[in-house]
């Protein structure tokens, strides 16, 4: 966990991306915003993980400007046209998904925020005419049952301990090693993301 203390130090936060598999969808969360902020961490599901990274240091961004945010909240900005929704994660899924986070504030109580996207017609996973991909790359993390989550049978939480696999597989993203965080990088523009997003929305989208 060295590293993510390390990026937290040089730059306020740090973003971690877990890989998706054949029936897993890839993630991404914040550690460190909650201290730093005093708002809640992030955790974006079902797009690249250079875009999740994107979208949680946009997120950071609205943050230093001063924005707060809680349960049930559009928010825009995040990604290109459309507002996104917040929902808060159940406190169970925070130690099993966000392992760095809880680590980092060592197994305490931390707010955390899923941030959901809508599909290519605006509709969100919990709307009856979302589409069947949509839903299946979001799960329902507010939700404190499993089956109600849509959570795949293989990342089920009363077994935490086979998360360290993905955690050795996963992706310590310096967060201003990407191209764009205006926390370290201000000035750069959003063009670049705004195409990459797009493209990996629209997959998400499809039905």
């Amino acid at each position: 966990m060295r590293w993510v203390l390390k990026n937290i130090q040089k730059h306020g936060w740090h973003a971690n991306g877990i890989p998706g598999e054949a029936s897993t969808p890839a993630w991404t969360y914040s550690v460190g915003l909650f201290a730093k902020y005093g708002q809640p961490e992030l955790i974006v599901f079902g797009l690249e993980i250079e875009t999740m990274h994107e979208m949680i240091s946009r997120y950071a961004d609205l943050l230093q400007a001063g924005k707060e945010y809680g349960d049930g909240v559009k928010i825009d900005g995040i990604i290109p046209s459309q507002p996104c929704v917040l929902r808060e994660v159940h406190v169970s899924w925070r130690e099993p998904l966000l392992c760095s986070a809880s680590w980092y504030y060592h197994y305490q109580e931390y707010p955390v925020l899923q941030c959901f996207c809508p599909d290519r017609h605006g509709y969100f996973p919990w709307d009856d005419h979302c589409n069947k991909r949509s839903r299946k790359v979001q799960p329902l993390l507010y939700e404190k049952s499993v089956e109600k989550t849509g959570l795949p049978k293989s990342l089920l939480v009363d077994e935490p301990w086979r998360f360290a696999d993905s955690l050795r597989n996963s992706t310590p993203w310096d967060s201003a090693g990407y191209r764009h965080t205006s926390l370290i990088m201000p000035d750069i523009a959003s063009t670049e993301f705004s195409a990459r997003a797009s493209r990996s929305m629209s997959r998400v989208a499809l039905d």
